[in-house]
């Protein structure tokens, strides 16, 4: 339907561009033609206005092309971002978006100490529940949500894999590194000779979530590198109190 109203619109367009051409091949070859009847310049005058008028509106129907990032349309993103980490110190799974979480990890283990190590760019922090029984089996999240200028970056950052191997647990941090960078939009503005020019990525702010998730045995007890931002389930709480 959508399709049918974009030709619609653009089938005016067209045939103004070409009485318009038309126009001036007659003034160049010296022929008035049609062109001699003043209210017939004049409708067209005023349509080639309304066209302009119109462009603007024409062109967000336009399909796009290339990769489009995702815009977050929250109100106040800091006070989103300090309940998804609220939710994630809180153990509270259920309540955070699915797409926040990149990797789902698990994988049996039945010794009773694991040695846990991190060897990414920038510490991670990790956030341990301990499960009710002692199943054997170690499960790990990897939840990333990442927003700038209100574009949302979360499936552009790099990922965690998780190596389970002998008694260690290594979360390496994997993937191409994605840069962020001064992009110029330029845009011709319609009723004007300007193009107006901006930075879309100036002065910007980062809200950044990067969790490593952990579901461990009951009795499973960890040796970890002392780097390691590390906490169990229930022992943090954010502060909301910001302005």
């Amino acid at each position: 339907m959508s399709n049918i109203i974009l030709l619609g619109l653009l089938i005016p367009l067209l045939v103004i561009g070409f009485l318009y051409w038309k126009l001036l091949r007659n003034l160049v070859t010296g022929k008035g033609g049609i062109f001699k009847n003043k209210k017939i310049v004049t409708a067209l005058i005023i349509i080639y206005a309304i066209a302009l008028i119109l462009s603007p509106f024409i062109y967000e129907l336009l399909p796009k092309t290339g990769e489009e990032i995702p815009r977050v349309q929250y109100k106040n993103l800091e006070q989103k971002t300090m309940e998804l980490e609220q939710a994630i110190y809180d153990g509270r799974l259920a309540d955070i978006n699915p797409e926040y979480i990149r990797e789902t990890w698990q994988q049996p283990y039945k010794g009773n100490e694991l040695n846990l190590q991190q060897t990414v760019e920038e510490t991670v922090p990790i956030v341990v529940e301990r499960k009710q029984e002692n199943d054997g089996m170690i499960e790990g999240k990897y939840i990333a949500s990442v927003i700038y200028q209100a574009l949302d970056f979360s499936d552009k950052v790099r990922s965690i894999q998780f190596n389970l191997s002998d008694d260690t647990l290594n979360l390496e941090e994997v993937g191409e590194f994605f840069e962020f960078k001064g992009i110029t939009a330029e845009r011709d503005l319609v009723l004007s000779q300007f193009t107006e020019s901006r930075n879309i990525f100036a002065d910007g702010t980062m809200r950044q979530v990067r969790f490593i998730y952990l579901q461990i045995p009951k009795d499973l007890q960890f040796q970890k590198n002392d780097d390691l931002s590390f906490n169990y389930t229930g022992e943090i709480e954010v502060n909301y109190n910001v302005e």
